[in-house]
């Protein structure tokens, strides 16, 4: 019976490594917050799970360690050195905002002084102080989604349109609004309503030019940032997990801060799994498998609509947030994990969102869902997946005996995605799929962590104090020695039992 259990599991995986769907569709990630414990060893932890993350990376560590999280509270973010140099810097434009400052230096042509001086007046209003002579202004586009509805001539260069703009003789045609904003109900608008939704296209067009122009005259860094935190409580026992998570990130990227895009997601799940423990004469075998309900919510976001709003004196309001388009959807992910132990070794076989964990998305807000929640129903109007991944790993966990008490090493390596479907990928390289990672524990009360995690160098360090643990760890690029390229941050605090 054991035996024929070994080889369904070995038949099943066979089966799904050529079961993907062969149609390429949106990629959602993975369910897996970047925990500081499995981050600072590099993300190898498909053959020495247990605990915890058990949740995330392979459900057989069910059978491993009893164990409780009240709570656990894990916030990271990720970015790139330059934008954080960048930021630091004590003349940055966007920690002088606000402040005074002498007019910018203007040198575009067909500007009068007192043109010259309005375009000022708006970059002064944006905290940024630029010289213009290095813009091209042959690669500045205009914004062709509002400029339909106003009175710019056709082919009119970026100078006509800051001209009209300094003059204020940039109008819009009432009469074209209504075919260009057909769900804005213009017969009932008051003529001060009217008025500032004009007022706004006109600000929309000036603030795109003036941020087009920024990015040339400005030595901006990428624009790539991604901030998250999980909250998270489970409970392991005799082999049984359950928990209850609520995962929150944002992530932006763009060639500049100035033209980022990208979304704010937030996901509820509940996991719940069993593993079991078969003795194989030398050999201890844990079988595993969870069942994990999500409802999940995004929002597509721009922050650069947000600088250009700015630019022009509008600042976010919570109403701004809450009725933000946003999409919703509920999806059920499988994973299966096995893990065989034979005395310090340990290999691990995980299969994470068995044949794909599936999306169907309704449009929906933060405002609606905060009044209640709501449960997708009817035809979707876009649907998109989280590959399955099939990881295999191997740990070496020496008995050091009672010289364990004063160091404990642990060393493990992990090859994830063996199913690699290419068209899932971009720019797809064989390194990523390489984890490696070591654990060393002092006074069982002390962690000092180290990895290599596809491209990556990581590193972290923890402690244990009764139920109370604190970790954190760091990843850097590992292709540039010289100028740390991308750098992340996660951190936990938590207290289990």
């Amino acid at each position: 019976m054991k035996t024929l259990l070994l080889f369904m599991l070995i038949g099943l995986v066979s089966f799904a490594a050529f079961a993907q769907d062969e149609d390429p569709k949106q990629i959602e990630p993975p369910f897996m917050p970047k925990n500081p414990i499995v981050v600072g060893q590099g993300g190898s932890f498909t053959a020495n799970a247990e605990g915890y993350n058990s949740f995330f990376l392979n459900p057989a560590g069910f059978a491993r360690k009893n164990e409780f999280t009240l709570t656990s509270a894990n916030p990271w973010v990720y970015t790139t050195m330059p934008l954080i140099n960048w930021l630091l810097e004590p003349d940055n434009p966007l920690l002088t905002a606000g402040q005074s400052q002498g007019a910018a230096t203007m040198q575009a042509k067909s500007l009068t002084q007192a043109q010259e001086d309005q375009l000022n007046g708006y970059l002064v209003d944006a905290g940024i102080d630029m010289d213009l002579t290095q813009v091209d202004w042959d690669t500045i586009e205009v914004p062709t989604d509002v400029s339909d509805v106003t009175n710019i001539p056709e082919n009119a260069t970026v100078e006509d349109i800051i001209v009209m703009v300094s003059e204020n003789t940039l109008q819009v045609d009432e009469a074209a609004l209504a075919e260009a904003y057909p769900d804005t109900d213009f017969d009932n608008m008051t003529a001060e309503e009217l008025t500032d939704f004009t007022e706004t296209i006109v600000a929309d067009i000036a603030g795109d030019l003036i941020i087009q122009v920024a990015e040339q005259a400005m030595d901006l860094p990428p624009g790539f940032v991604e901030i998250g935190a999980n909250v998270g409580v489970s409970l392991i026992t005799r082999g049984f997990g359950l928990g209850i998570f609520e995962m929150v990130s944002a992530t932006f990227d763009g060639d500049s801060i100035l033209s980022t895009a990208g979304s704010v997601e937030t996901t509820a799940a509940g996991i719940i799994g069993y593993a079991h423990t078969f003795n194989l004469r030398a050999l201890g075998l844990h079988v595993g498998a969870d069942f994990r309900p999500m409802y999940k919510f995004k929002t597509p976001f721009a922050p650069s609509d947000l600088i250009k709003g700015m630019i022009n004196g509008q600042m976010p309001s919570a109403d701004f947030l809450l009725t933000a388009p946003g999409f919703v959807a509920t999806a059920f992910g499988v994973d299966l994990g096995a893990i065989v132990e034979l005395g310090p070794l340990s290999v691990g076989l995980a299969i994470k969102d068995l044949f794909n964990t599936k999306y169907k998305w309704q449009p929906h807000n933060i405002g609606a869902i905060s009044n209640g929640l709501f449960l997708p129903e009817g035809e979707a109007i876009s649907e998109s997946i989280t590959p399955m991944s099939i990881n295999i790993g191997a740990s070496f966990h020496p008995d050091l005996g009672k010289l364990a008490v004063l160091i404990d090493p642990v060393f493990h390596v992990d090859i994830r995605n063996v199913a690699f479907v290419k068209e899932y990928y971009e720019d797809f390289d064989p390194l990523e799929l390489l984890n490696v990672g070591a654990q060393i524990t002092v006074l069982k009360i002390l962690n000092a962590r180290a990895g290599f995690n596809g491209g990556y160098f990581t590193g972290g360090i923890g402690a244990k104090l009764l139920f109370l643990e604190a970790h954190v760890s760091a990843v850097v690029d590992a292709t540039t020695f010289d100028e740390i390229a991308n750098f992340g941050v996660s951190a936990e605090v938590t207290f289990r039992f």
